[in-house]
């Protein structure tokens, strides 16, 4: 990444070994200091920023278990487009196994947002009930008008102890997903089978009463449904299918928790099971900002900051045409607040000297990097040449940086001597080994494999002369 960057592997200025090396050291800096590190970030983010909100808990030991926050942008937008909201959990975020726990939605472009993020140490009912408490208690109290989650029986009963007047739906395709592994019928049936129940649950148009009146038939012509997990199903209906949710709004648009598990794929991209509270924290902050910057035209035809910052930079006072799309140009739907850039100016307020300067720098170096590029080779040489004397001039008046000060201005947050805050225990959550295969995920897998020639039945099969399953022959 960095590579491409500074455009070759000569200018990255470090070896693999280099960054390996760096990578422990930070890792041994911060040890057992993790959740004091975790939560100190946060208290210094909610100093710099009004609008920021945290919580956490921590066990009779001192140990973090729990924590979630939420951003000023993130808290504008569920009260605009928090109607709808999706919760998913993900595993495998760090180290400690913790359980990462993200409030999904979807904006009036359809686009999937984070409403907030939390981190749990376990999967049960008390630790779902402090997240959705802390969550109403961030979003002002507003309720969402529903919810979709999976059929996790402790976040179904800390759902109707919550959310009062919410409504409570379960995700489509987790169900329908089940049903080719519930069927008991052949597998000639199934594909029939399959394929009627899917025109009946996802249709839009489909009335209540046509539904569980062609949910019967179906049942009765494949003599499926009676005190099975069919009929369980059906009984839950209200919760599930399209046909009986008409009347919620967005009910359409979100159907399953399928916004969730694209936003775990993405943050799932930038985790590491080995890494600490402290980098998650840093790969969730650099992973919200290129969701909403990077490919954000290609994917909406919307321009993004990028391509205004080219233009201020090549001296382009609007944007072209070829950069508008028509089916965007109209007044936005809904007013969230203060814009983004409104945001980012209330919080530079906030920064000391030294931060806002170092930010006017680099925006300098860039237009001037930009300018002299312009010009003749001759421009560029003699940038460089006045940056290295620079550069000389003032570094015997620097004084020595310790690599400690290195480390605390990366992780943004001063290291204290005392620690009230212990890091997480590993972890043991139902969610966080290895998923057991379904009979459909197993027949999948074997088929996907090469066939080879067994020497006792002298077939070309999945199977060999140990487990093979025609009678022994003997040579």
């Amino acid at each position: 990444m960095i590579k491409e960057h500074v455009n070759g592997f000569e200018n990255v200025g470090a070896t693999l070994n280099q960054f390996k090396n760096f990578q422990r050291d930070i890792k041994c800096f911060i040890h057992e200091k993790d959740g004091q590190l975790f939560i100190d970030r946060f208290k210094s983010m909610a100093e710099n920023r009004s609008d920021f909100f945290f919580d956490y808990d921590v066990d009779s030991d001192g140990s973090l278990r729990r924590a979630i926050w939420a951003d000023g942008l993130a808290r504008r937008n569920y009260e605009v487009f928090g109607d709808a909201l999706s919760f998913d959990p993900t595993y495998s975020t760090n180290k400690y196994s913790m359980v990462f726990t993200p409030f999904t939605g979807v904006d009036n472009h359809k686009r999937t947002i984070t409403f907030c993020g939390a981190l749990i140490a376990n999967e049960d009912f008390e630790s779902f009930n402090w997240v959705f408490d802390k969550f109403l208690n961030a979003m002002g109290g507003k309720e969402p008008e529903y919810i979709i989650t999976d059929q996790d029986p402790a976040i179904i009963k800390s759902v109707g102890h919550i959310f009062k007047r919410s409504r409570h739906r379960f995700c489509m395709w987790h169900i329908m997903n089940k049903v080719p592994v519930k069927f008991g019928g052949s597998s000639s049936d199934l594909k029939e089978f399959v394929r009627k129940l899917n025109d009946i649950t996802w249709d839009v148009e489909i009335g209540a009463v046509d539904f569980d009146c062609r949910w019967m038939e179906i049942m009765n012509e494949h003599d499926v449904g009676k005190g099975d997990w069919f009929e369980e199903c059906f009984s839950i209906r209200k919760q599930w299918v399209m046909a009986h949710c008409r009347d919620l709004r967005m009910g359409s648009l979100m159907r399953t928790t399928q916004r969730s598990e694209s936003s775990n794929s993405f943050f799932k991209k930038f985790e590491h099971k080995s890494g600490t509270l402290v980098e998650f924290w840093l790969r969730f902050e650099r992973t919200s900002d290129m969701r909403c910057n990077c490919t954000l035209f290609e994917r909406k035809g919307i321009p993004c900051r990028h391509i205004i910052w080219l233009c201020t930079c090549h001296g382009i006072d609007e944007i072209p045409s070829s950069l508008l799309a028509r089916r965007w140009m109209k007044e936005q739907v809904c007013d969230i607040g203060e814009s983004v850039q409104e945001l980012e100016s209330i919080s530079s307020k906030n920064l000391d000297g030294r931060q806002i300067e170092t930010t006017k720098l680099w925006a300098e170096i860039h237009e001037t990097v930009t300018l002299v590029q312009r010009g003749d080779l001759t421009n560029v040489i003699e940038l460089c040449e006045n940056l290295k004397k620079f550069r000389e001039d003032h570094k015997s008046c620097n004084e020595k940086v310790t690599k400690e000060q290195e480390f605390e201005s990366l992780l943004g947050c001063k290291v204290i001597s005392e620690i009230s805050i212990m890091p997480p225990k590993k972890s043991k959550n139902k969610g966080s080994g290895k998923r057991m295969l379904s009979s459909k995920n197993v027949v999948v897998a074997v088929a996907s494999k090469p066939k080879r020639l067994c020497k006792n039945c002298k077939q070309l099969a999945h199977h060999d002369k140990r487990n093979c399953p025609f009678p022994f022959v003997e040579d």
